[in-house]
């Protein structure tokens, strides 16, 4: 089961809440200036922590979160995966008992170069033929980044090396890959998990 939550940050503070947040959160605060980086970093973490007093209230906050050699996220005294992301104001918080990628983008502008070097010729095809390239360009991106973040490559990973369309499974590093595309207002999310999975994220609102 994949549940995905979401929530609008605008509101979060800049400023962490005392004992909430974890030392790999600080860490990354301290290099962010902008009150927006600020309120998504922080959002994405307090999504994180509501989802993990919902599934597994014994947990204890705050999270002792560590990264891997390639920068994916992990923590070790949760029984499941987690995977976080941030796009203007919302986050989200995607939870599986499988490795898992979550990816948030607000609707941007069709960047045709960008396209061309970062999409397969499927892909680009795909967008040029939509009746909002906007929307397909971003939902592509969207969909790649989950990938990328489920597998925990970063940027080892090149984009245009595998094509997540046109359908719902992908083959890739010896992997077999599922991946779930929505939207939320103007943003599209993706979610993608290693192994075969023929349900959909159940979708929770958070207002934090």
């Amino acid at each position: 089961m994949i549940k995905l939550y979401y929530a609008d940050i605008s509101g979060v503070p800049t400023i962490p809440p005392e004992g909430l947040m974890s030392e790999y959160r600080l860490r990354k605060l301290e290099k962010l200036r902008p009150e927006l980086n600020r309120k998504q970093s922080i959002g994405a973490e307090l999504l994180l922590n509501y989802a993990v007093k919902k599934n597994f209230p014994n947990v204890s906050l705050p999270l002792n979160i560590k990264s891997s050699v390639m920068g994916k996220p992990y923590c070790d005294n949760l029984p499941e995966y987690f995977s976080l992301s941030h796009s203007g104001n919302f986050a989200i918080c995607a939870i599986s008992e499988r490795e898992i990628g979550a990816d948030i983008q607000k609707k941007s502008p069709y960047r045709e170069n960008l396209a061309k070097r970062q999409f397969t010729l499927e892909e680009y095809n795909y967008v040029q033929h939509s009746p909002d390239k906007d929307a397909a360009f971003t939902e592509i991106w969207s969909r790649k980044e989950s990938c990328v973040k489920a597998l925990g490559m970063g940027i080892s990973l090149e984009l245009n090396s595998f094509s997540v369309i046109p359908d719902n499974e992908i083959a890739l590093c010896d992997k077999q890959l599922s991946v779930w595309s929505g939207n939320i207002d103007r943003y599209s999310i993706s979610v993608c998990t290693i192994g075969k999975c023929d349900t959909m994220p159940i979708i929770i609102e958070v207002e934090l």
